[in-house]
């Protein structure tokens, strides 16, 4: 009787076991029916047709022939890799294989195997791929699975609104993959990166790639009301034609009331809207000596809210 062990791997590893008995011994062995030797026992053979022979100290021989075969290893027919997407953990490997012998277990790390051929929530990075068969068989080969990254906001350019009304600006600069479009406050997708008409307040910015991942951020429309009115604090009537009036200048002026008093206390100009917005350094008809003077002004602003500014101003001769 003659036991064998396949050769597994592509390795030569395979062995044969004689096992015969005889009033004749000893007994030699043989698998060429060349060479003969004492022990039944061969190793380390590859694949093929064997010739075993067992002979007495008469000379007799028994012969049978014995095939190995050779187990190979698996092998990794395909992977399948998708990349990760927005800049997540997100991408996969997914596994063909073809082995000899079940069952074929699959690991990325070399150490934890599984049966599952897929590998899923992987990071961008290469990875090494192990299949074991059921001979403890392995076979490993790279695979990379590639980085993606969602869109990115470089800058948010505000412009503010004027006071209580909706002519704030936004501008988007972003960059990403594919074509970029813009939402705000979730609101329909455009592809222009400018948004017009704001009022004050906050806003949530939205950016989406041609892979459909999107990048937010925040952005805060501010209102100019203070700046609304711009008062000088001086000004020198000399008739130079260089700041001989003290004028109110404004993007918006509703409403508004100028007083000027002296250093008594006493109103020497006064001019409401559709009246001289300026004063001209004169109080009936008279030049007013240099010094400082104190102004108050009311205005009601775009918001409706009633405004009221107090200060001084020089004049100089």
């Amino acid at each position: 009787m003659v036991t064998g062990r396949n050769p597994v791997c592509d390795k030569t590893n395979g062995a044969l076991t004689i096992v015969a008995r005889s009033n004749s011994e000893p007994l030699a062995y043989s698998i060429d029916g060349i060479h003969f030797r004492s022990t039944p026992d061969f190793e380390e053979l590859q694949a093929g047709d064997y010739l075993v022979q067992v002979r007495d100290v008469n000379n007799c021989l028994v012969t049978s022939k014995v095939t190995l075969v050779q187990l190979s290893s698996p092998v990794i027919q395909n992977v399948e890799v998708l990349a990760t997407t927005c800049g997540q953990a997100n991408g996969s490997l997914t596994i063909t294989a073809l082995g000899t012998t079940n069952p074929l277990l699959y690991s990325i790390d070399s150490l934890t195997f599984q049966e599952n051929p897929a590998f899923t929530n992987l990071k961008a990075s290469t990875y090494r791929i192990y299949i074991k068969d059921g001979n403890g068989c392995t076979v490993d080969r790279n695979a990379q699975v590639l980085a993606s990254s969602a869109p990115r906001i470089d800058q948010l350019l505000s412009e503010s609104a004027a006071c209580g009304a909706n002519t704030g600006r936004l501008t988007v600069v972003a960059d990403g993959q594919g074509t970029l479009t813009y939402s705000l406050n979730g609101g329909v997708f455009q592809e222009q990166p400018l948004f017009y008409d704001l009022s004050k307040g906050e806003y949530e910015v939205e950016v989406r790639d041609g892979q459909q991942c999107l990048q937010r951020q925040a952005v805060t429309i501010s209102e100019e009301c203070e700046s609304e009115v711009y008062v000088p604090d001086a000004f020198s009537p000399n008739y130079d034609g260089v700041n001989d009036t003290w004028e109110i200048k404004s993007r918006v002026l509703e409403d508004i009331i100028i007083n000027i008093y002296n250093k008594w206390g006493e109103k020497i100009f006064y001019s409401k809207q559709g009246q001289r917005q300026y004063w001209d350094g004169t109080y009936k008809g008279d030049l007013v000596s240099p010094g400082v003077y104190t102004y108050q002004m009311e205005w009601h602003a775009q918001n409706g809210i009633r405004n009221i500014k107090k200060g001084i101003l020089v004049l100089i001769r």
